[in-house]
């Protein structure tokens, strides 16, 4: 199969990004989304036959889908109440993804359920604390996440399975102090 990448890319007018597929191999690139406003950070699915990214075609970013072998338009698979939220990574059994959600006080990770819907929160909610980014391990045993909760933006490093919970023992920080360099 030839490599092929998903991007946003703006084609003319500001505010106005869609999702397109290029061909590393070939250098060709198709246009998947066609509506105003920003479809922004698209992600594969595991099976690599459908796209999920988020859209501002509302008023707030929402969550959507599109299936690449049809012709039909994405479909809303999370709508926002009162927030954005931002794909960051699929699961490699392609149930959950993981998303960023907005908030008054910051922003946090929560799952959505792919088969079913069901969307909830992925770490523990601190007050002020901001946690963004992530991607879940190859076996997914583990999922790596960037958060301010000790004061400093870092890199941590959770047990899937325990994520939510706020036990730190089921989590480790990573990341280095840039003292001791990259």
């Amino acid at each position: 199969a030839l490599a092929e990448i998903a991007v946003s890319s703006r084609n003319g007018a500001v505010n106005d990004r869609d999702v397109w597929i290029h061909s590393v191999a070939t250098g060709t690139k198709h246009r998947v989304t066609h509506v105003k406003g920003n479809d922004n950070f698209p992600l594969w699915s595991p099976d690599r036959n459908s796209i999920i990214f988020t859209s501002s075609r509302i008023p707030k970013y929402d969550l959507f889908l599109k299936h690449i072998i049809s012709d039909g338009p994405p479909v809303r698979i999370l709508q926002a109440d009162g927030t954005s939220e931002y794909p960051r990574d699929v699961s490699a059994d392609g149930k959950t993804l993981i998303y960023t959600k907005r908030e008054d006080d910051g922003r946090t990770l929560w799952a959505l359920n792919l088969r079913t819907g069901v969307s909830a929160p992925f770490l523990a909610k601190k007050p002020g604390v901001w946690a963004d980014g992530g991607k879940f391990s190859p076996n997914g045993q583990y999922f790596a996440y960037s958060s301010n909760e000790d004061g400093r933006w870092e890199v941590y490093v959770c047990e899937t399975a325990n994520c939510a919970t706020a036990n730190r023992a089921a989590k480790w920080k990573v990341s280095r102090p840039l003292e001791a360099g990259w």
